[in-house]
């Protein structure tokens, strides 16, 4: 079993000691809001994602709001 600090990645991803990409990035705050809701701006978070990105996103908020 894994775990995962989201407040720990969030953190290490603001302070850039975490090299991503832009859309790595928002993809990770997305997750870290899905998975221990952390605030994440929406607005900033969806744009720029790319259609195959959109759609992981869509998917994990369906897994999210029990729709599978």
């Amino acid at each position: 079993m894994a775990s995962i600090d989201w407040a720990a990645a969030i953190t290490a991803l603001n302070d850039t000691h975490l090299p991503c990409s832009g859309s790595e990035g928002r993809l990770l705050r997305l997750a870290a809001s899905l998975a221990h809701a952390i605030p994440v701006d929406l607005q900033d978070a969806l744009t720029g994602l790319d259609d195959h990105n959109t759609a992981l996103t869509l998917a994990a908020v369906e897994r999210a709001t029990g729709h599978r």
